[in-house]
């Protein structure tokens, strides 16, 4: 069963990146077309298939790495979970919000 949900979050995955991909390259392209016959030039449309393939390119590179994020969470341990959880809270993260909420809760 698990190589089936692996399957499916990949096809999933790899459905949501090409699509992020696409969208904003034709959506730029078409645009600038649109600008290049309004304004009767021919460079806006090159100029903003660029803008276009850096969007998708960004945004799907952020995909890509929430999912890398998401899946080494998924496979931390519960012993690491506790020794993150400690490694936060002795730094006084915490602590801090503690000693503020008790500053703002008795005035």
């Amino acid at each position: 069963m698990k190589k089936k949900s692996n399957f499916l979050r990949n096809f999933a995955l790899i459905s949501q990146l090409s699509i992020n991909i696409m969208v904003p390259v034709f959506l730029c392209l078409l645009f600038g077309m649109w600008l290049d016959s309004l304004f009767q030039t021919s460079f806006l449309a090159v100029l903003f298939l660029i803008l276009g393939v850096l969007g998708g390119g960004k945004s799907a590179y952020s995909i890509a790495m929430n999912s890398l994020r998401m899946e080494k969470k998924e496979e931390e341990t519960p012993e690491e979970i506790v020794a993150r959880y400690h490694r936060e809270h002795d730094k006084g993260v915490c602590d801090d919000r503690v000693s503020q909420k008790n500053k703002s809760g008795s005035d």
